[in-house]
């Protein structure tokens, strides 16, 4: 029971202090700086994209740290489920913004980013956790 509780608060506080920080620095970011975050980068602006690279950064570190305190063969869905719980209940709470659209492919990756995002470099700093800690068992 001790190792759920503690599994727990560590897999929910990781990957919601690295939202809480992302959100963090778009607001700093807002009203530091606002001319460079409405700087155009594309489609979008400046912000977005270094909002989404500092979200991919610190899911990552999620990933690739989380599994060292946490305990148990599961540890990677413990950092999963506050991004997925996140995503299901966007999903429910506004079911028309986030419909898949097949005909503007740019657009699904726009809306559904936030939430991909976090989940695939929490997966991929896992996947690298995991081989570093396989080779230095090897060696």
């Amino acid at each position: 029971m001790t190792t759920v509780l503690r599994n727990a608060a560590i897999g929910f506080l990781l990957p919601i202090g690295a939202i809480l920080f992302v959100a963090l620095l778009e607001g700093v970011m807002q009203n530091v700086a606002p001319e460079i975050s409405d700087r155009p980068v594309g489609s979008t602006n400046l912000l977005t994209v270094i909002q989404g690279v500092a979200a991919a950064v610190l899911f990552f570190a999620c990933g690739f740290v989380g599994p060292k305190w946490l305990k148990g063969p599961a540890s990677v869905l413990w950092l999963l489920t506050p991004v997925a719980a996140l995503y299901a209940t966007a999903i429910i709470r506004s079911p028309y913004l986030y419909q898949w659209n097949p005909q503007s492919l740019g657009w699904n990756l726009f809306m559904h980013a936030p939430f991909l995002l976090p989940l695939i470099a929490t997966l991929i700093g896992y996947a690298v956790f995991s081989l570093r800690s396989a080779s230095a068992r090897v060696f």
